[in-house]
């Protein structure tokens, strides 16, 4: 799994391999996106309690912009951590 700051550069260069791979933010802790072989991109987001991790889809790219995916999964870690 790699990191680094997912931006709309970061996700056209993004390239499929054999096996599915996440690319984790590293501006917000718990956002992520999933390459698959086909070449699709899906927005994550994790949230951790209680030391379970919860995750939740958040939307494919070009169908979700990136800022709203971003938003998205902050509202969701938010949500988990009671703070929304």
């Amino acid at each position: 799994m790699r990191k680094q700051i997912i931006t709309s550069s970061v996700l056209n260069a993004l390239r499929p391999q054999d096996k599915p791979y996440f690319v984790r933010d590293k501006l917000l802790p718990g956002f992520a996106v999933k390459v698959y072989p086909t070449g699709r991109l899906k927005f994550f987001s994790v949230a951790r309690q209680d030391g379970l991790l919860f995750p939740k889809t958040l939307g494919e790219h070009h169908k979700v912009a990136l800022r709203e995916a971003r938003n998205k999964a902050m509202e969701y870690i938010a949500h988990r951590w009671g703070r929304g």
